[in-house]
């Protein structure tokens, strides 16, 4: 999944005073005691602008997100394989808060929609239903929260820094399911969906190890690629 609406609220924000950005920002000065503050404002200037990806800083197109990999859950009760993920609304949310220090970037994004299309496999029980089958679903997220945390390490070129870990979390308010072309039985289906759609909380416990580690997986991609091009003195001075 070519993923980085995070990582350059996380990533390209840590630049922001520093480097010759593109012309849609303005940086920030770094030593500025709000520099947080006007990162977020930066941020926030720039989600739209770069929907469509920038060539120049390697992100690519971010809205639609899409991720063509094999994504396999095993819950206690029920195998779940998600693949051909699609997902919409990253770049309309907003910045809420960036902190920045030598050893770490976070950040949380807030968007008040977002949409997760997907071919799925499930074999199991699904809140107390027998299913298996594969099908089309959406997913509709609301009020989302998605706090991202990326720790950095000096790699063994000094003037750069590499990832050593990342981690992120999706936190929705309120979450919706749809489900179609199904290969099982539908009866059945349309009972767990209902069932899904009543206990969304429920069913995210399910699902939410499946995007959070959708979601690090890309973020660590993005990290490592925009920090392996990026020196060191210019991120933190």
């Amino acid at each position: 999944m070519n993923f980085s609406v995070v990582i350059l609220c996380a990533s390209l924000l840590a630049v922001c005073s520093a480097i010759n950005l593109p012309t849609y920002s303005k940086p920030c000065e770094k030593n500025d005691p709000k520099y947080s503050k006007c990162a977020v404002d930066r941020g926030n200037e720039i989600l739209s602008s770069i929907a469509k990806g920038d060539v120049g800083f390697g992100l690519p197109v971010m809205d639609p997100l899409k991720n063509d990999e094999f994504q396999h859950f095993q819950h206690p009760n029920i195998n779940v394989t998600i693949t051909e993920i699609v997902l919409h609304g990253l770049t309309k949310g907003k910045l809420l808060s960036y902190v920045r220090t030598d050893e770490s970037l976070d950040s949380e994004l807030f968007t008040e929609h977002l949409q997760v299309i997907c071919n799925y496999s499930l074999s199991g029980i699904l809140l107390e239903h027998n299913i298996n089958g594969t099908g089309k679903a959406e997913m509709e997220l609301y009020n989302v929260s998605i706090p991202i945390h990326v720790a950095l390490t000096k790699s063994d070129r000094a003037e750069y820094v590499s990832v050593r870990d990342v981690i992120v979390k999706v936190n929705p308010g309120k979450v919706t399911f749809n489900t179609t072309h199904f290969n099982g039985d539908l009866k059945t289906l349309k009972l767990a969906e209902k069932s899904a759609n009543a206990n969304w909380k429920k069913m995210m416990g399910i699902l939410s190890p499946i995007l959070d580690k959708l979601l690090t997986t890309t973020v660590r991609k993005g990290a490592d690629a925009f920090f392996k091009n990026i020196p060191h003195n210019l991120i933190f001075g």
